[in-house]
């Protein structure tokens, strides 16, 4: 087996939080999101991002949907996802990252089951956000985003 091979072209890409110095430092990060396209990927982390703005192609674990303003997505570590660009459409979203320790540490203090929102037999949480909650997680983010460049 030659292992200078590259992956087959639908392998994902790995995405190591200890690559990120936020997420491998205090074990959660935060960002905006407004490129198109990503590569086929899976994380060994979790991450919950909220469409902001517009709407994308996003391909979970094999199936597509078009993601509009207001979804609220968590992608657990075993997930493999995708976003996709519409023709014409931009999209920003809110992404936040934790390494499992973190999220599991939150959930509990929480009383919140971390292994049931990490259930690989079931379909990973995804709703959509009532327009005054995607605004007060709007308000929320931009407040925290401006408390970091100050």
């Amino acid at each position: 087996m030659d292992i200078s091979a590259e992956p087959p072209r639908n392998a994902p890409l790995i995405v190591d939080y200890r690559a990120n110095a936020n997420l491998s430092s205090m074990q959660v990060s935060f960002h905006w999101w407004g490129a198109g396209q990503t590569s086929l990927r899976k994380h060994n982390h979790c991450e919950f991002f909220i469409i902001t703005n517009g709407r994308t192609l996003h391909n979970l674990n094999g199936e597509n949907s078009v993601l509009e303003a207001g979804a609220l997505c968590f992608i657990r570590p075993q997930d493999v996802h995708r976003f996709t660009p519409i023709a014409d459409v931009e999209c920003i979203h809110i992404n936040v990252s934790a390494t499992v320790e973190r999220l599991d540490a939150l959930c509990s203090a929480l009383g919140i089951g971390f292994d049931a929102l990490c259930n690989a037999e079931a379909e990973p949480p995804h709703i959509q956000l009532a327009r005054e909650d995607l605004t007060f997680f709007l308000q929320r983010a931009r407040q925290a985003q401006n408390e970091q460049i100050g």
